[in-house]
């Protein structure tokens, strides 16, 4: 199976602040991971850092054997795509000319392809988007600009997805949506890491769960072995009773 992160005793600091501490964690090609922790545990710094956004960490970050910080964006944007928690756009573009955006890596010239405009459709399609393909992007809602976003991520083909809570601003139906399209990517070969702060999504449709904390991965398992009351309780420090889902997957009840 294809290794595309392999990620040894990484480090990053803002200041004098340490945020990832001795990271090591591996994504293989047709996987799905969830990511969880508490706020400021460094979620969203390890995603900078692998998307090559972050360049002076310390350790190892090797994409497809290569460390990141020698990668150029041209280059990295053509096997990683990366999904920020937050996205803005500073000019009246319609959803379409957004998704548009994420054929830049593959771009040859000033005009978009017959290739180009295919890949978008797709992404479109997959994503629920396509009905408001000619809407400005600022007049859509939340989880419609979130779906948009996440269809430029999957207009760039890529064979790694970078997802930083991407159900944030969904509504229940298009959350089980955007877990069963992630399990369909992973089916097709795609490595995806999804920042969630969902657990019991995360448990129904991932292959492992990463836990973060303070900088440090705690836990690295399957759903099985990671959502237990010993680790929850250190991560997350509320009470949690702990169910069996169909398929022997955990599910959880906070605070009680």
């Amino acid at each position: 199976m294809t290794v595309y992160y392999d990620i040894s005793g990484l480090a990053f600091r803002h200041g004098p602040c340490e945020v990832l501490d001795s990271v090591d964690l591996r994504l293989s090609a047709a996987e799905l991971v969830a990511l969880a922790g508490p706020n400021g545990s460094g979620k969203s710094t390890l995603l900078n850092v692998m998307a090559g956004l972050w360049l002076n960490y310390g350790g190892h970050c090797r994409l497809q054997d290569r460390e990141v910080c020698y990668w150029p964006r041209s280059q990295i944007a053509r096997v990683v795509a990366h999904v920020p928690q937050q996205f803005s756009v500073s000019f009246p573009f319609t959803a379409e000319e957004v998704v548009l955006t994420g054929r830049a890596p593959h771009g040859r010239g000033a005009f978009e392809s017959a290739a180009d405009l295919r890949a978008v459709k797709r992404a479109m399609v997959v994503t629920d988007t396509l009905q408001f393909r000619h809407r400005r992007f600022g007049t859509l809602s939340g989880g419609e600009r979130q779906r948009v976003i996440l269809a430029a991520a999957l207009a760039q083909e890529p064979r790694v997805l970078l997802l930083d809570e991407p159900a944030a601003f969904l509504d229940l139906e298009h959350q089980v949506a955007l877990w069963k399209l992630l399990g369909q990517f992973r089916e097709q070969g795609l490595a995806v890491l999804v920042i969630t702060h969902d657990l019991n999504l995360a448990s129904a449709f991932s292959d492992r769960i990463v836990l973060l904390h303070r900088g440090r991965i705690v836990v690295d398992a399957p759903p099985a072995q990671a959502l237990t009351p010993t680790w929850l309780s250190e991560v997350f420090h509320v009470p949690v009773t702990i169910g069996t889902a169909p398929g022997e997957r955990p599910w959880l009840r906070y605070g009680i």
